[in-house]
């Protein structure tokens, strides 16, 4: 029973020990690589300083010896996620001792620091270090805006920097102002990727006044600009109706309809209005089908976006009339009529009358009605009514060209993304350029210069024989 109870106290006790152990961060398996030493490749570009000046690690490279669990070697770069250097700060003057740490895996399966050294000149300064200095600074949060459009100013709100300070030999942090800071540049005159320089003035670690400066990336898109709004419309019930809007430099769009302050989604617009069928919501033209009485009134819009920016066109009017009315028709004029006492044969007037001419028929008010299919020439579109009455006309928006060649010359074909149609245009040709212009002096050259020759050889040959 004493040897089970001394075993069992054992087995208890390598548990305990191997939970401890992955506690800490130990592991029991030997891991498949690990690194044994590390060495300086290439030394920092700064190795002499001054008297209470800040280490710069710029320009150093350490590598890592390396050892495979399968006998193999290798040396690998380390990056400076992984390097730490001491002392930060020199404040004795003389040769001194910098030592580099490497936090990396080990042979035993746990991180763990391996170092390395090397010695940097430090010259003594003239009078007495002063009591606080800056040694750099750097963003900590980021601004809240990030997205501008050409045109804006930078908005520092949210921006955090914070400095890197000595004082009276201690290291720490320091939160800036943003009213301490200067900002380049102010407003934003061109689009793309753009980075903002952060700058702050104090003195150095030789009491000297120093700009440091820190970065901060922003992207900046081209002014958002409407380029064509909706038009209104007057249509049957049951009937269509399209409404085209246009902008410059958008990332997206979205139709929404309106009436009396009341907004409606263009895609939750089929259950507000049952029986309508609307397509095209985040696209440049939005297409009704099947337009109920309920409509009548409504207005419609469409916003463009970037993401810094968004842009509302005009809103256009539904006017929707009930298709199985009648037309109105002109009253007939009123007064009292002159009795026939008889009548006469179509051909023989009464005596004392005159003849009318064939009876003219009543003018009616017409209601235009466009079906949704785009009518296109060369350059346009549009939507016609049976009377020729256009609707949404426009030039043709073609986003990419291709060249192909027709008729032995080049072209470019694109498709029109409004209303489909297929859009042709010249390609301007190709200036001759010094080649072309030497081709052209050679072959002139040769075409006048070579038939005279030839005859002339001729007329020798036959007066030899």
């Amino acid at each position: 029973m004493k040897l089970r109870s001394r075993t069992a106290i054992l087995l208890i006790g390598v548990a305990v020990v191997a939970l401890l152990l992955c506690s800490m961060g130990v592991s029991l398996a030997e891991p498949a690589q690990w690194y044994t030493s590390i060495f300086i490749k290439t030394y920092p570009n700064k190795m002499v300083y001054e008297q209470y000046s800040t280490f710069d690690p710029t320009g150093i490279v350490v590598y890592g010896n390396l050892q495979r669990s399968d006998g193999s070697t290798a040396q690998y770069q380390l990056g400076d996620g992984v390097l730490s250097y001491s002392p930060t700060t020199f404040e004795h003057a003389g040769t001194q001792t910098v030592t580099v740490t490497a936090h990396v895996i080990l042979k035993s399966g746990s991180y763990g620091d391996l170092k390395t050294t090397f010695t940097v000149t430090v010259k003594e300064v003239e009078g007495d270090p002063p009591a606080r200095w800056v040694n750099s600074i750097c963003v900590k949060t980021k601004p809240d805006k990030v997205d501008y459009g050409v045109g804006d100013a930078f908005d520092p709100t949210g921006l955090v920097v914070v400095a890197k300070v000595t004082e009276f030999g201690e290291n720490k942090s320091e939160k800036l102002k943003n009213s301490d800071l200067k900002f380049s540049p102010t407003k934003f005159k061109k689009a793309g990727d753009q980075k903002v320089t952060v700058s702050y003035v104090s003195n150095d670690s030789n009491g000297n006044p120093k700009t440091f400066t820190t970065t901060v990336y922003v992207t900046v898109y081209d002014a958002l600009k409407i380029t064509k709004h909706p038009t209104n419309e007057k249509v049957q019930t049951g009937k269509a109706a399209s409404f085209i809007a246009h902008a410059n430099y958008f990332t997206s769009c979205h139709w929404y309809f309106e009436k009396d302050g009341k907004v409606i989604d263009a895609k939750d617009a089929a259950g507000n209005f049952p029986g309508l069928s609307v397509s095209g919501i985040s696209e440049e033209k939005l297409l009704l089908k099947n337009i109920p009485a309920s409509l009548d009134g409504w207005s419609v819009y469409c916003t463009f976006t970037t993401p810094n920016k968004s842009l509302s066109t005009n809103a256009a009017l539904i006017t929707v009339t009930d298709a199985n009315t009648p037309e109105p028709t002109e009253a007939a004029p009123t007064g009292t009529p002159t009795p026939t006492l008889f009548a006469f044969p179509a051909d023989t007037p009464a005596a004392g009358t005159t003849t009318k001419g064939p009876t003219q028929p009543q003018a009616t008010e017409h209601t235009h009605s466009f079906d949704g299919t785009f009518h296109a020439d060369e350059t346009k579109h549009w939507l016609e009514c049976a009377c020729g009455e256009r609707s949404g006309e426009g030039e043709h928006v073609v986003v990419s060209w291709k060249t192909v060649k027709s008729s032995g010359s080049k072209v470019e074909v694109g498709q029109c993304i409004v209303c489909g149609s297929t859009v042709e245009r010249a390609v301007a040709a190709e200036p001759l350029g010094l080649r072309g212009i030497l081709l052209i002096v050679i072959g002139s050259f040769v075409l006048l210069t070579v038939p005279p020759l030839v005859i002339i050889g001729v007329v020798l040959l036959r007066k030899k024989k």
